[in-house]
């Protein structure tokens, strides 16, 4: 089987899951690390462009498992890693935006309290006419790998 075959089959069944946690009365959240942190951990052999058109694919895999549900319902997290490292291969947000604002979730939750990437705040103010009407963003603003609190300035 192809990768297309494997992320349309993959859609298929978490489609059923996915409904049942919404028709349960629940808000649906989903973790999608695939949308950034895995430029460097399985992509690390393609150019940024290559690695923008898989993440595509997975957004449209996840959109047609997301099919029928209200997008109020669904949050979607997306993340470099939680780990202890220089994150200097991290792929910008500036590249991956367009197809984050694709996904058929409300919510768009992201790191930006980290060093590597609490700077994006910027892409967010510079590409606002790009954010969705329905779109709710929720960026993170504790970083869970330092014992340092930031002054509150």
């Amino acid at each position: 089987p192809t990768r297309d075959a494997y992320l349309a089959a993959l859609a298929d069944a978490m489609a059923e899951e996915y409904r049942t946690i919404v028709e349960a009365g629940l808000y649906l959240q989903l973790d999608c690390p695939d949308l950034a942190l895995s430029r460097h951990m399985l992509f690390n052999d393609l150019t940024d462009d290559e690695f923008i058109k898989i993440a595509g694919a997975h957004v449209e895999a996840l959109n047609h498992a997301l099919a029928g549900i209200d997008p109020d319902r669904v949050r979607v997290h997306i993340c470099w890693g939680n780990y202890e490292g220089p994150h200097v291969c991290d792929i910008d947000m500036d590249k991956v935006f367009g197809t984050l604002m694709g996904v058929s979730a409300q919510q768009l939750l992201f790191e930006t309290s980290n060093p590597r990437h609490a700077h994006e705040w910027t892409v967010f103010r510079d590409r606002k006419a790009e954010i969705p009407e329905d779109k709710i963003l929720v960026p993170g603003v504790i970083d869970s790998t330092t014992n340092f609190v930031e002054h509150p300035e």
